[in-house]
């Protein structure tokens, strides 16, 4: 059955059309995104803060993070410490989303250096210096659910482009 679910989850993945960039979320997160129409940032603890010079002279001192890496482990970052699995991928079309906010790379082991902000190198996330993405439904390209309950695969189903 996994491996069943990771060959349906390789072909969506590759069947993704435009340029696209991906947040994975939980199936409780991912359904407020959808019903809302908004994705909203996170607001980091003060110690955070304190070594992300660049997120804290923001206005709203959030951000929304993004990989480029389609075969992403959710375990890998700091959403991955949820209790809940990241079950969701949001797709987004990275370049209609450059057209309305700023999209930045960004490699959080290194957010005590803030030259290290511009720097091009092979870390595959960004993120959104902003409050929230409104609406959500405009950048949004796929859905993906990497679970089997087939009632939350429903639901979800109906938010797809």
């Amino acid at each position: 059955m996994r491996n069943l679910i990771r060959q349906i989850l390789k072909e969506e993945l590759e069947s993704i059309k435009g340029t696209p960039i991906y947040h994975f979320t939980t199936v409780d997160n991912a359904l407020k995104i959808l019903k809302s129409n908004e994705l909203i940032g996170t607001l980091p603890s003060g110690e955070y803060l304190s070594l992300d010079k660049r997120l804290a002279k923001t206005k709203h001192q959030m951000s929304i993070s993004f990989t480029r890496d389609k075969n992403f482990k959710g375990d890998q970052s700091l959403a991955g410490q949820s209790k809940q699995p990241l079950d969701v991928i949001l797709v987004l079309d990275r370049n209609k989303l450059k057209t309305r906010y700023r999209l930045e790379p960004f490699n959080y082991n290194s957010i005590d250096n803030e030259d290290l902000y511009k720097m091009k190198n092979k870390e595959l996330e960004e993120r959104v210096l902003n409050q929230k993405i409104y609406p959500v439904s405009n950048y949004l390209i796929d859905i993906i659910y990497k679970g089997n309950n087939l009632e939350i695969k429903e639901m979800l189903e109906k938010y797809k482009p």
